[in-house]
């Protein structure tokens, strides 16, 4: 790989942070291959270019990146601007990536599994409370007829009815802290994952 390409390569991993972070960037290791004479060993020294790339990422998010100068733009942007970069130097690393792919994957499959039951136990629910309804107006004229019949049939309209009820609420609770959990979790590893970046680009700093 000649100087030309490892630049160009390492300009278009970079594509995600400002322009002038990306500029700065390719000029250092441009006047630093340049000053080594042999091109060749120098790239062969600093390694790959997506290694190099997530070494850059991960030290622009410690420094927190460059702020605008706009104080108000400032404020509004910090928290979307910090979460952006740390979540962009965790998929950059040359490890991240396949990790958090893999992770991400079974988080979501088991998202959609969990929400395709909960799902279903939800309309079971639904349905109950109506036909539980049902059941108990047809027990109570069931009642002049055949009072056996109708106690029977205002039983299992109330049965209905409360198992509906509870089923419905139920639902609505562990779907609650199941997909709070599961969000919980995605937050955790993203974290460690960047606080693993952070502490190795520190050292490398």
């Amino acid at each position: 790989m000649t100087k030309n390409q490892f630049l160009y390569d390492l300009r278009r991993r970079l594509r995600a942070l400002p322009q002038s972070e990306i500029d700065a960037a390719v000029d250092y290791y441009d006047a630093y291959i340049t000053d080594l004479g042999d091109e060749a060993a120098a790239i062969a020294a600093l390694g790959s270019t997506k290694s190099v790339a997530a070494e850059i990422i991960a030290q622009f998010a410690v420094s927190g990146g460059t702020e605008p100068e706009n104080p108000d733009t400032r404020r509004a942007n910090k928290g979307m601007k910090t979460a952006f970069v740390t979540v962009l130097a965790v998929f950059a690393a040359p490890v991240g990536l396949p990790v958090a792919v893999a992770v991400g994957a079974v988080l979501l499959a088991l998202a959609v599994s969990l929400f395709a039951v909960f799902c279903s136990l939800g309309i079971t629910g639904v349905v109950l409370l109506p036909a539980g309804l049902v059941y108990v107006i047809l027990g109570v004229y069931a009642l002049f007829y055949s009072p056996p019949m109708g106690l029977w049939m205002i039983g299992v309209g109330l049965f209905a009815l409360g198992a509906g009820y509870l089923l419905t609420l139920a639902v609505a609770e562990l779907s609650r802290r199941v997909f709070g959990g599961l969000g919980r979790v995605a937050g955790r590893f993203i974290m460690r994952s960047a606080a693993k970046i952070k502490a190795k680009a520190r050292k490398e700093v």
